[in-house]
C-alpha cells in the first residue's frame, strides 16, 4: 500500500515509483496527474477530502 496525501501534486514520481513495484496507491482526489494515473476501484484509491468531500 501507498498512501499520498496531498492538497497539490502536479504528475508525482513517488507514486508511478510505488505503482510500478506494485503497490496499491492511496491518494487524495484533486486536479492534478494523478488522476491519470489512478482510477477509483480500479488500479487504487481516491480519496474525496474538504469541499468535494461534502
Amino acid at each position: 500500500m501507498f498512501v499520498l496525501l496531498s492538497d497539490y501534486e502536479g504528475l508525482p514520481i513517488a507514486l508511478m515509483e510505488a505503482m510500478a513495484t506494485g503497490l496499491v496507491p492511496i491518494c487524495t482526489a484533486m486536479r492534478s496527474g494523478i488522476g491519470q494515473l489512478v482510477v477509483d476501484g480500479v488500479t487504487g484509491c481516491m480519496w474525496l477530502t474538504g469541499a468535494r468531500a461534502s
